[in-house]
């Protein structure tokens, strides 16, 4: 886990780095030290990984500490039709820098449909 800190619009600083492997059981060491890391700050983002989705974390860490979650959607998630409807209806659509024929979209406010988080999300949708 590394917080990375926005210096100017393209550039960061990494400013603290746990290392350790990281296991699904694991996630709630993770979420203590987003809970009291200092360098955690109101504003930051955190970007959650598909593979480590931790609703629990989300739950805290956006009433508590002011942070953002983002989470990247796939198809599975039950939160992916509300994002997909929330880039339609918003036309945030935009060109994946990556891969030309797949669109990406960021959109705020998606329902989260898992019992662990009790947020609205921020989310990253591809179609």
């Amino acid at each position: 886990m590394a917080p990375l800190r926005t210096l100017l619009d393209h550039a960061g600083l990494i400013t603290q780095v746990d290392l350790c492997p990281l296991q699904v059981h694991d996630l709630p060491v993770g979420r203590l030290c987003f809970e009291t890391a200092p360098l955690v700050r109101t504003g930051d983002v955190l970007g959650e990984d598909r593979g480590f989705l931790d609703g629990a974390t989300s739950t805290v860490l956006q009433p508590q500490r002011h942070v953002d979650v983002m989470v990247p959607l796939q198809s599975t998630l039950l939160s992916s039709p509300d994002a997909v409807q929330r880039a339609e209806l918003q036309e945030v659509w935009q060109p994946q820098p990556s891969r030309d024929h797949q669109p990406i979209a960021f959109v705020k406010g998606v329902a989260p449909l898992w019992e662990a988080c009790q947020v609205p999300l921020k989310a990253c949708g591809m179609r």
